[in-house]
């Protein structure tokens, strides 16, 4: 079925670009517009700009797959967390993982990051407002106040920052303008004891030269579950706010500055123990087979039973009830408080210097994050595994950029970027404290990161219809780690490790220089028409593991990543402007695939990135906006992605060879929007349905079923009334309406503690939103 998938959106690429290519001269003999096409001017679908290749142009126009989210689909789906873009984008896929209730994983075209730790790149960029999101946590605040979303397809590396092999996320809140005073006011209450308050104010500071806005944001809910203790799961409090500064005190320069602050409070994930193995038990050394004698003997312990085979079948049938017989989806038998706290602030600086035949460009920003939580990998009312979490970093960057303004046949840019970060983290873990005397174990670790590339890229019309772009960047990387790793009986690191006899202290260095480049060109047969063919590889930079012990293995470093792409796609707008049809076929070798394991070493569990040889990820996707009335637009995407690894040779777990990718091969999503006048005012009503495919997410478990994700659906509805005259508009929304129960990630343990447990998604919301308009529009 998959297979067929795959030939049916490669065959839709290549016949749909055949026969919009005869269409269209048909179409261009229209250049009177006749009364009909003035009187469904209307209905046409607009221009959208983006600054993906860091100019503003048409999205019809540039040659690479992107998708953009604009403030309108934002509004009609109340995004207001980066996981709430599940679906939105073809091939765009959102996990929930180990860094906590403040992170997600974020992948696009089957490129995933391996761990949420400082010591390790996301394969996928986030940049809010041109400056790049090292780690990707915290966003859930970022979603205010948002003009537009940009998702860029494929490896990244010649005109974005930090080099990354799987796309990148393009935030940009809205700016301030000299239009005179504006803004809004935005109220919502729904169920789960939900209540968001945000708004934002433009205020003019000088006539047409300088203005500021001021954005904020306050959201709270009680939570999608309980834990034996009556606490709260999934509750939630964020505050965020933002001030922006646009200054133009002449024609040629353009100054940006913005400065941001959030801070979130939450109770951790929902997690469920999905998975328990069987018992068995050795009848001459009364042990435990299936991985589980270090749970059940704790489990045994503390309930005060004997070592007997009776005691043993107590003690796991107790296990067992206070894992599995929760009453509830969204409940657990958890008995110890879980929690997060994590505060973020950071500026930015964004100057802009026309100097007559360029254009110079200063980007400047700083974050600084604090992030604590405390989680429960059990749910039970036993003292298992229960990590305590810290990280306290800050990240420098600057940008330059050089770029034509002069000839209308070639354009270029020059830049460079340096990235300075550094911080420290690490987590104190109670792991089976009944019988472990050397509980907690304590990974701690300081790390600093250097980026440093300079890059180039030309566009050249080689015809008014043919263009050829290329592009390179070369990048160094270097990263110091410092470990002082514990546990309850002191000192764990190798002693042929450390720095110093007899000082707990390792340092471990890993550095790196690769050239990034991108090839395309692209073919315009008509205005509405746009093929192309791209080539582009980049890298994701290596690092060290931090959660070792006392086996140096465990330290060993992994090697950075590459990712080569083979992409054709074309764009298209037909239908006098009424339909638009994007589409992408992709090919992409993948080498040094960096992957997260979770292994029990030396009766410790910890977490190691290792490398996998090789793989192969090839997909397609198709993206269709349709205006067929005054009153009706709809949308749809469709992608397909097939990704293994042809080869890996896992130090820790063996040979994984032909192992799939923990991503749905199949995501698509179909939308509708009608809006029809009711007494002199707009009455809209949207829906929207996001589908994807079966996720296998931990291959490397023993019963791969229980970290399985069947495919599933989420239906979203929203009916809105515009009291245009007012400036009021009155909303009921839904999401998950149809109160699906699925798992947004797993983690397995069936191999060394012998359970699973995965990360429950919401389910069904709804509510109320008022939202009031102020001032110029």
């Amino acid at each position: 079925m998959m297979k067929k998938v795959s030939i049916l959106i490669g065959a839709l690429t290549s016949v749909s670009v055949a026969a919009i290519s005869s269409a269209l001269p048909a179409m261009a003999q229209d250049a009177v517009p006749s009364a009909a096409t003035e009187e469904d001017s209307s209905r046409k679908l607009g221009t959208v700009t983006v600054t993906a290749r860091r100019v503003d142009e048409s999205v019809q126009d540039v040659p690479l797959a992107i998708t953009v989210i604009d403030e309108t689909v934002l509004a009609d789906s109340a995004i207001s967390n980066i996981r709430d873009l599940q679906g939105f984008a073809p091939s765009l896929y959102l996990a929930s993982g180990p860094g906590g209730p403040s992170a997600a994983n974020v992948g696009i075209r089957g490129q995933t990051q391996a761990d949420t730790l400082l010591t390790t790149d996301p394969s996928v960029a986030v940049y809010v407002d041109e400056i790049s999101r090292p780690r990707q946590i915290g966003l859930r605040a970022a979603l205010f106040d948002v003009g537009r979303i940009e998702v860029l397809k494929g490896p990244q590396g010649t005109l974005f920052g930090k080099n990354t092999t799987g796309g990148a996320v393009l935030v940009y809140s809205k700016r301030p303008d000299f239009e005179g005073v504006s803004g809004y006011v935005d109220s919502i209450v729904g169920n789960l004891n939900t209540v968001e308050v945000s708004g934002a104010v433009t205020l003019p500071v000088i006539a047409d030269k300088m203005a500021i806005r001021v954005a904020g944001k306050s959201a709270q809910n009680d939570g999608i579950g309980q834990n034996a203790l009556g606490q709260n799961l999934g509750e939630t409090n964020d505050t965020a706010a933002r001030v922006s500064m646009l200054w133009e005190p002449s024609s040629n320069i353009e100054w940006l500055a913005t400065a941001d602050w959030t801070e979130s409070e939450t109770t951790g994930s929902v997690i469920n123990v999905v998975h328990v193995n069987d018992l068995a038990i050795d009848p001459d050394t009364l042990r435990l087979g299936n991985a589980l004698n270090s749970v059940i003997t704790a489990t045994r312990v503390e309930l005060g039973l004997p070592g007997t085979p009776e005691g043993i079948t107590a003690a796991y049938n107790a296990f067992v009830d206070s894992a599995m017989n929760t009453g509830g989806f969204y409940e657990s038998n958890g008995a110890t408080p879980v929690s997060g706290h994590l505060e973020l602030w950071g500026a930015s600086s964004d100057l802009k210097v026309d100097v007559g035949s360029v254009v110079l460009r200063s980007i400047t920003g700083y974050r600084d994050t604090s992030r604590n939580d405390v989680q429960d990998y059990a749910q039970t009312q036993f003292d298992l595994l229960r990590p305590n979490n810290f990280s306290y970093a800050g990240s420098f960057t600057q940008e330059f950029h050089i770029i034509d303004d002069v000839d209308d046949r070639l354009f270029w840019i020059v830049g460079a970027f340096y990235n300075y970060e550094d911080g420290r983290e690490g987590s104190t873990t109670p792991q089976l404290t009944a019988i472990n005397p050397n509980s907690p174990s304590m990974t701690a670790f300081s790390a600093t990161n250097e980026n440093l590339s300079i890059f180039a890229q030309a566009e050249y019309e080689l015809t008014e219809q043919i263009r050829v772009t290329g592009g390179i960047r070369y990048s160094e990387t270097e990263q110091e780690v410092i470990s002082r790793n514990a546990n309850g009986g002191g000192c764990v690191l190798p002693t042929e490790l450390l720095d110093t006899p007899g000082t707990c202290r390792a340092t471990f260095n890993t550095d790196a220089a690769q050239p990034s480049y991108l090839l395309s060109l692209d073919w315009q047969p008509h205005p509405d028409l746009l093929m192309y063919a791209k080539l582009a590889s980049s890298f994701r930079a290596g690092g060290n593991n931090v959660r070792g012990s006392s086996d140096p293995v465990t330290f060993s470093p992994f090697e950075p990543e590459e990712a080569t792409e083979y992409e054709i796609g074309f764009k298209s707008d037909l239908a006098d402007g009424r339909l638009r049809v994007n589409a992408a076929t992709f090919y992409t070798d993948y080498k040094n695939i960096q992957r997260s394991t979770t292994v029990s070493r030396n009766n410790n569990l910890a977490t190691f990135v290792t490398n996998a040889a090789e793989g192969r990820v090839f997909g397609g996707e198709v993206e269709a906006w349709l205006v067929p009335t005054d009153n009706l637009a709809l949308s749809g995407s469709l992608s397909y992605v097939d990704a293994a690894y042809d080869e890996w040779q896992d130090a820790l777990l063996g040979d994984r060879t032909n192992e799939k990718f923990a991503i749905p091969d199949l995501q698509y999503s179909l939308t509708a929007k009608y809006t029809v006048p009711v007494g002199g005012n707009d009455l809209s009503i949207f829906g929207a349905w996001r589908w994807r495919d079966d996720v296998e997410f931990r291959s490397e478990a023993i019963n791969t079923n229980t970290v399985t994700q069947e495919g599933f659906g989420l239906l979203e509805a929203r009916i809105s009334y515009d009291l245009d005259d007012y400036g009021l508009e009155i909303s009921a929304f839904g999401k998950n309406m149809l109160d699906e129960e699925y798992y947004t990630g797993f983690l397995a343990f069936d191999t060394n503690l012998g359970y699973n447990i995965g990360y429950t998604g919401d389910p069904a919301t709804y509510g109320l939103e008022v939202r009031y308009r102020f001032g110029a529009r």
